[in-house]
């Protein structure tokens, strides 16, 4: 069991810091817990670390033990035109450091990547609130337009409003709600409803 807690710590870049016991009131709170009406009761720790080291990403170059393998998250760059879209994308996939970068530059690049992540070769937001659905990060302007005209066709050319709200609940990109304004702008179809 220690060496799978080791194996599974190994995945991660993190500083240990020391916190005084009187402000870290909650340092136990997971080992006194107790159950939960929806906890197993049979639950097995190694099946839990086993699935942790299968699900969580690395770099190629940590190779734990010979019998964990550890798959390394393909990331598509050539999806992305924002050069901060690349480098957050590849260190999410790699878990390894830019070369290039100060270290303030590094400090910011892991707490942005805290709420991205890469699936299937692309880049996701993670949503502040439990239960919402990643976001993708649309990189590129051809795509962006694509999303724009495919949702705003599928509600039935509704106006600014309904396409932006339902493009932010699943895409994200800068200029996001400039993209959308301008679009709905140039729809003829929206147009001459406007007209009539």
């Amino acid at each position: 069991m220690m060496i799978r807690w080791l194996a599974y710590t190994r995945l991660f870049d993190f500083d240990v810091r020391h916190i005084k016991g009187n402000k870290n009131s909650a340092a136990d709170g997971l080992s006194r817990r107790g159950k939960g009406e929806d906890d197993e009761t049979d639950s097995d720790p190694d099946e839990y670390f086993e699935s942790c080291l299968y699900n969580i990403t690395a770099a190629p170059e940590l190779y734990l033990y010979d019998y964990y393998q550890v798959y390394k998250v393909a990331f598509n760059p050539k999806k992305y035109a924002d050069d901060d879209d690349i480098t957050l994308g590849k260190y999410l996939a790699t878990l390894q450091r830019p070369d290039g970068i100060t270290d303030s530059q590094y400090q910011q690049l892991r707490c942005k990547a805290k709420n991205f992540l890469v699936r299937d070769g692309l880049l996701f937001k993670r949503a502040r609130k439990r239960g919402i659905l990643p976001r993708r990060v649309v990189g590129l302007p051809a795509e962006r337009i694509q999303v724009i005209e495919q949702i705003h066709d599928e509600k039935g050319h509704l106006g600014q409003k309904v396409t932006y709200d339902q493009i932010v609940k699943r895409y994200q990109w800068r200029g996001i709600y400039n993209d959308v304004m301008e679009w709905v702008k140039t729809c003829d179809e929206c147009q001459n409803c406007a007209k009539r």
